[in-house]
């Protein structure tokens, strides 16, 4: 059982910790780009949504740029994948972001692009950023709500 919620000032140890593990964990992000990696730094001025277990634990987290309706970062702890958190944690975001969403997803990160298939992503475009080439996904011009 997990509630759903925006991010406290009191998560963010519990959010680093996340975000540190799955960044540790993301053998398609090149080596330089798991180095040090600082949630604080990588989602500033960024909403953040949450998946906290009734024990109090932190199971996942997603960040976005409201203005734009740009998913930024979507994480969910690895011992709870495939347990629907990343679905909710999209679905979360609905009363505060209108649709279509996009994001970028690294070509390396089948996992990801697999993913958002499945939620009913459908890819834009594509480029290559400072961590390689990405595909730009979009959501919520012509399908469900996530």
């Amino acid at each position: 059982m997990y509630t759903l919620r925006p991010a406290l000032p009191g998560d963010a140890p519990a959010l680093q910790t996340l975000y540190a593990l799955c960044v540790d964990r993301a053998g398609w992000l090149p080596p330089e780009a798991r180095l040090n990696p600082r949630f604080d730094l990588v989602s500033e001025n960024e909403l953040v949504h949450v998946a906290v277990a009734s024990s109090g634990a932190l199971l996942g987290l997603v960040s976005v740029y409201v203005s734009s309706a740009f998913v930024h970062h979507l994480y969910v702890h690895p011992a709870h994948h495939g347990q629907g958190l990343g679905r909710n944690l999209l679905a979360s975001l609905r009363p505060v972001m209108r649709p279509p969403w996009q994001l970028k997803c690294l070509n390396t990160n089948h996992a990801a692009l697999a993913f958002y298939k499945r939620q009913g992503w459908l890819p834009l475009s594509s480029g290559s950023g400072e961590h390689g080439p990405y595909v730009l996904l979009q959501w919520g011009v012509s399908h469900a709500v996530p």
